[in-house]
């Protein structure tokens, strides 16, 4: 039997994320066969909500400081990751995230082949971002960028990303590597997300939210839409799952609107895909979203989507399909939307039929197999 090829995946740390929970998911399905020998670096030494799923896989973690410096003569925090790494000798290292591939560029390891996995919006490659700080940290970060373009080509670094949005932005922000930038769509499980009894329009309307409590995501926009579906008098209720720093702004717009027996924050939970299917609809506000996993999640249930454009959305969300983007950010147009859902029967169910369908083309056996192309055809 060939042997098995050594990846290492390196993230920042294994908080709860999208990223970390695909790192998870890959590594998992890479253990169980014979061509992918997969183990972990987490460079922040920090809990691990993901230890229990990972027992069969090597998961070392380091105590690298969160703010470093390519000007640092000593670096002393690399010594461990990089002893490590020589040690265990891997065929391919699969950084997630910028700050993994700062401190992997900086190693003197070469005797692999490279990949950097961008899951969102990456200032230190985009020059015009930079150009609009203060003089020193100006220098700095163009130093860094030209830094890490050098250590990029001399190792063949290919990048892989997670919409079709953010392939553009890549080659825009990159135009020197444009050319090793590749799509790869994040993916979930469709079945292990239990869908939906029936699609039948309900009497009462429940709608679902999941993200992170912050700015970004425009659960503002959500809660004030809810006003107007308010004034529309239609039957319905509103629950966000997630933690944030916005919970008490978002908990003082719902007490303004009077909406507290209408709209209700609960804690982020780690199971909340088995929720979806208590709901009719998914709605999602974000300002900027690299592609939307909880959107498919919902999609998987059978829940239509309506949200804004956040960019990497696109890629799931079809207008007039399986749901509704709104391009126009505003209170009162989200809520015409789910109005417009809400008094159309025969469009909800379509949209909660072509919702399953489109999550069942993001499923994960198709992402591990497109994952692999990969590292074949660049190894």
């Amino acid at each position: 039997m060939p042997q098995r090829k050594k990846v290492l995946y390196v993230v920042p740390e294994m908080s709860v994320g999208g990223a970390q929970r695909l790192i998870v998911d890959v590594c998992k399905e890479l253990q169980k066969g014979d061509e992918y020998e997969p183990f972990l670096a987490v460079l922040h030494d920090e809990p691990n909500p993901y230890a229990k799923e990972l027992e069969a896989v090597k998961v070392i973690q380091f105590d690298i400081p969160k703010h470093i410096s390519i000007f640092d003569p000593k670096k002393e925090y690399l010594r461990p990751l990089s002893a490590f790494v020589e040690a265990e000798a891997p065929h391919i290292i699969h950084s997630h995230i910028y700050f993994s591939d700062l401190i992997i560029n900086q190693l003197p390891y070469k005797n692999a082949a490279f990949f950097s996995h961008i899951h969102g919006i990456t200032t230190q490659y985009d020059k015009s971002y930079i150009r609009q700080l203060p003089l020193k940290q100006r220098i700095i970060a163009l130093a860094e960028r030209r830094y890490m373009l050098r250590q990029y080509r001399k190792k063949g670094t290919v990048f892989l990303t997670v919409s079709n949005f953010f392939v553009e932005y890549l080659r825009r922000v990159l135009p020197e590597l444009a050319h090793r930038v590749n799509l790869l769509q994040n993916s979930i499980w469709v079945n292990k997300i239990p869908p939906r009894e029936s699609v039948a329009p309900p009497e009462m309307w429940k709608i679902v939210s999941v993200g992170r409590l912050e700015a970004v995501k425009g659960y503002d926009l959500a809660i004030e839409a809810c006003a107007f579906l308010k004034q529309a008098e239609i039957q319905f209720h509103l629950d966000i799952y997630g933690d944030g720093s916005q919970r008490n702004q978002l908990q003082d717009i719902i007490n303004r609107h009077q909406l507290s027996n209408l709209v209700n924050i609960h804690p982020f939970t780690p199971n909340v895909h088995t929720v979806y299917r208590n709901y009719h609809l998914y709605i999602h506000t974000a300002h900027s979203e690299s592609f939307g996993l909880t959107i498919l999640e919902a999609m998987a249930a059978g829940l239509p989507v309506i949200c804004t454009d956040g960019g990497g959305n696109r890629d799931i969300v079809q207008h007039g399909i399986n749901g509704f983007m709104v391009t126009d950010r505003t209170p009162s147009a989200l809520a015409d939307k789910i109005l417009q859902l809400v008094r159309d029967p025969v469009c909800y169910m379509r949209f909660c039929e072509a919702a399953r369908n489109t999550a069942k083309n993001f499923d994960f056996p198709n992402y591990i197999n497109h994952l692999k192309s990969y590292y074949k055809k660049f190894t």
